[in-house]
């Protein structure tokens, strides 16, 4: 299989899994991005009490799209030296914040 063939294929398959994504969170009121720009814990709180438990649960699902689709964009388009894709996931634990993250190294 040719180079451009694998391309238009990983290509479509990443553009279904970002679209996936989007129509899954849409829901979300402020929407994803929004949290991403949150600085401080007063922020971030008042989004995940104005999504309740299943709009925070709806995000954390997300996640699961997130990650094979960050990884294949990675793998398969970008090609700059020395260049990752870190994904991290933010959950509390009876009050305590921890992480789960995925990397993607160089090819």
């Amino acid at each position: 299989m040719s180079r451009i063939v694998q391309l238009r294929i990983l290509g479509s398959f990443t553009a279904l899994l970002f679209l996936a994504m989007v129509i899954h969170a849409a829901p979300l009121k402020p929407s994803i991005p929004t949290i991403h720009f949150t600085f401080s814990e007063a922020s971030f709180n008042s989004i995940l009490a104005q999504w309740q438990p299943a709009g925070v649960a709806r995000f954390k699902w997300h996640f699961a799209i997130d990650f094979p689709a960050a990884i294949a964009w990675k793998q398969w388009f970008t090609k700059a030296p020395g260049e990752f894709v870190a994904e991290i996931l933010l959950v509390e634990k009876v009050s305590r914040r921890a992480h789960d993250g995925v990397l993607s190294r160089e090819r």
